[in-house]
């Protein structure tokens, strides 16, 4: 994966007017408080994008091929 589908992925997430969706599983909560999003790249690939928020500032975790249960969570809860 390239960071250039990252970007395109938060250029979409933000043009929809999505808003993020908060991390709640503890193992996955370490120091900073998680924010995340499903959105389609130019090319039209889904990616799961992880942002750390940092007092005013968001910090790229990680972008991945988000699988099924992801999905179906990011559709009932967006």
């Amino acid at each position: 994966m390239e960071i250039e589908e990252v970007r395109e992925a938060f250029l979409s997430h933000i043009a929809c007017n999505e808003r993020f969706i908060e991390e709640t599983r503890k193992e996955h909560l370490k120091v900073h408080k998680k924010l995340w999003f499903i959105a389609e790249t130019d090319q039209g690939r889904l990616l799961k994008v992880v942002l750390a928020e940092e007092g005013d500032s968001l910090e790229l975790v990680t972008a991945y091929d988000p699988d099924e249960e992801d999905i179906n969570y990011y559709e009932k809860v967006k």
